[in-house]
């Protein structure tokens, strides 16, 4: 969800005239993208309590399948 939400604001950015508007909205995907990322982290570090490490190992698989 959050990968479809920053791809829809990426999407946005490139139809902005509007420089300032075009700004706030690059801000939106970067504050999604660390959400994404502390999400992850999360998930892969032992000492959380959200630690789930058949999760980020299935989200590193699937960024490895894309950047392939």
């Amino acid at each position: 969800m959050l990968i479809d939400k920053r791809n829809d604001i990426k999407k946005e950015m490139d139809n902005e005239e509007d420089e300032s508007k075009k700004n706030l909205l690059d801000l939106k995907q970067k504050t999604v993208k660390i959400i994404a990322n502390s999400i992850y982290g999360c998930l892969g570090s032992k000492t959380s309590r959200f630690f789930c490490k058949p999760m980020a190992a299935l989200i590193t698989f699937y960024g490895r399948k894309l950047l392939k």
